[in-house]
């Protein structure tokens, strides 16, 4: 049915594709993280930030063969595991920012919380990319685009996963530190 729809409104299939995909991927990663986070977390602390930081490292192959494959429907297929893994670190991160500050200061570590996020993903990324493009166009043409997404999308996860990794080893002490100020 979408297909049909999608030729009657002259829109192509690949955005069809993504389009469904998308959503679902946000949904199934956003779900499976609170019952492993909450049941490893309880026994030891460190997995609310380690399991964000597992699920992002795990997602850097599927990007960089989505990135480097010229195979449509390949591609489809390997943004499933990354539409599913990328969302897995808000709930962690969002509940730590919320635990690890006093009740009176939950709404402006949100507050930060978020303005760095958009800052970067929907900000600065977009820039970054361009500029990263046009600097590798020379070389590779039309495919810039497309590495210049694939060095920030496997930079940027390694980068975001091994702060992950950091901030575990540190949670426990960061938490009881927190105890302290209220």
């Amino acid at each position: 049915v979408l297909m049909i729809a999608a030729q009657l409104c002259h829109v192509s299939q690949d955005r069809v594709r993504w389009a469904v995909v998308e959503p679902i991927g946000c949904v199934a990663g956003k779900q499976p993280t609170t019952i492993p986070t909450i049941a490893f977390g309880q026994q030891d602390k460190r997995w609310y930030m380690l399991f964000p930081g597992i699920a992002t490292f795990l997602s850097v192959p599927f990007a960089f063969f989505f990135y480097t494959t010229q195979d449509p429907v390949l591609a489809l297929f390997l943004a499933v595991p990354g539409a599913i893994l990328g969302p897995m670190y808000l709930g962690p991160t969002f509940g730590m920012t919320q635990t690890l500050v006093p009740p009176q200061m939950r709404a402006t570590a949100s507050a930060i919380l978020l303005f760095v996020l958009n800052l970067i993903g929907l900000g600065l990324g977009p820039v970054f990319a361009g500029m990263l493009s046009d600097f590798l166009t020379a070389d590779y043409g039309v495919d810039a685009i497309r590495y210049s997404l694939l060095i920030l999308a496997v930079g940027g996860n390694f980068w975001s996963a091994l702060h992950y990794y950091f901030a575990s080893k540190t949670l426990r002490e960061d938490m009881s530190l927190k105890d302290s100020y209220t």
